[in-house]
């Protein structure tokens, strides 16, 4: 279209490019906010439906840049309504049909609702020192009580914070900041260096799509029962596998001497991705049902919102970095160095229990004994 227009600058099109992330910015986070605290998925989900069909009445009749860049940014903005919920309301599906399947059909809520009344015995066992005189269990039942009436509720700005989300949300930015760029620099590569073609260059959004359709329901299948089997630690290991493939990947495109090169590492990038983003985007969820939060689709909210935001800096910085440093330097430097952003971003909750762990050890080497708090 830009070179029908004869607006086909590099500068033009990552502007274009960044529309999309500033729209979602602007909707990801509200959207989750707002479906938590009404409890109405159906809403924003048929206003984001209304905006994607304006999106595409839109382009048709577009043949200005500024109609692109209006038809990028409510792209953007039914995208960042829509997405966040779905996931939630997929999520939401997924747990009823588990206790279902895991319980049969006879009082699937009773059961569940017994489960967690368990569970949350459990954590209080686990935060509260319990002890046999009267003074205590009172204080034990008044704070179970609090815990009843504030496990549905967590700010916003508390649960960004957490760890779990917060690393999930760090490594959610680089790898979409390492998509973006790739994105907006690959086609004009492929156009600039091998004189490829739009329909050509349109077979790297095509083979995409397909990875993600192919793969993505194996990859999590695998992911899951990895997980299962071996507790919550295989995650990180998960998740370091699929940045090593990925560096891998972005390594080889940035030195591609052919067209086919560069579609089958694209292939392998788009499935290493998967790797990485399925369980860091599982995170969310699961972070949230074991604490029993009603704060679902705030946590997809803040999950798009992180992609949003690097779907917004990243093709204006790629495009103008292919323009003064070239295609190599940009795609196997740069982005070769948020895979190692990332990887060690993931090591960082192992490495400080380590240090903990040696402190622990040279403290009881040095007293003889731990404390009752360091004991608990």
């Amino acid at each position: 279209m830009f070179e029908d227009m004869e607006l086909a600058s590099e500068s033009q099109i990552g502007i274009v490019t960044t529309m999309f992330g500033i729209g979602a910015l602007i909707t990801s986070i509200f959207s989750g906010i707002l479906s938590d605290r009404t409890g109405s998925r159906k809403l924003l989900l048929v206003i984001g439906a209304i905006g994607y069909s304006a999106c595409g009445i839109m382009l048709y009749f577009a043949h200005k840049l500024w109609h692109i860049l209006l038809y990028r940014l409510l792209n953007g903005l039914a995208s960042g309504c829509v997405y966040p919920i779905a996931i939630a309301t997929v999520v939401a599906v997924g747990s009823l049909l588990a206790t279902l399947l895991a319980f049969g059909i006879k009082e699937p809520l009773s059961v569940h609702a017994r489960m967690l009344e368990k569970r949350e015995i459990s954590v209080l066992r686990k935060e509260i020192s319990i002890d046999d005189s009267e003074s205590s269990s009172l204080s034990v039942n008044s704070d179970a009580e609090d815990f009843k009436n504030t496990k549905n509720s967590m700010p916003l700005w508390k649960l960004i914070f957490q760890w779990q989300v917060l690393s999930a949300s760090i490594t959610t930015l680089s790898m979409g900041m390492l998509v973006g760029s790739l994105e907006s620099v690959l086609p004009l590569y492929s156009k600039d260096k091998f004189g490829a073609s739009a329909s050509k260059i349109g077979l790297l959004f095509v083979l995409n799509g397909s990875v993600a359709i192919l793969l993505s329901a194996p990859i999590g299948w695998v992911i899951n029962r990895l997980i299962s089997r071996h507790k919550e630690k295989m995650r990180m290991y998960i998740v370091l596998t699929g940045l090593a493939l990925t560096g891998v990947a972005v390594l080889i495109l940035g030195f591609g001497t052919s067209f086919a090169m560069i579609l089958a590492f694209e292939a392998l990038l788009s499935a290493s991705i998967l790797v990485v983003n399925i369980p860091v985007m599982s995170s969310f969820g699961d972070f949230v049902n074991g604490l029993g939060l009603n704060s679902m689709a705030q946590c997809y909210g803040i999950y798009n919102l992180f992609w949003a935001l690097s779907s917004t800096i990243a093709p204006p910085a790629a495009t103008f970095l292919y323009t003064q440093i070239g295609y190599r330097s940009t795609v196997s430097g740069l982005l070769t160095g948020l895979c190692v952003i990332c990887a060690l971003l993931a090591l960082g909750e192992p490495i400080k229990r380590i240090y903990q762990s040696l402190t622990r050890t040279s403290d009881i080497s040095r007293n003889g004994h731990l404390s009752v708090e360091e004991e608990e």
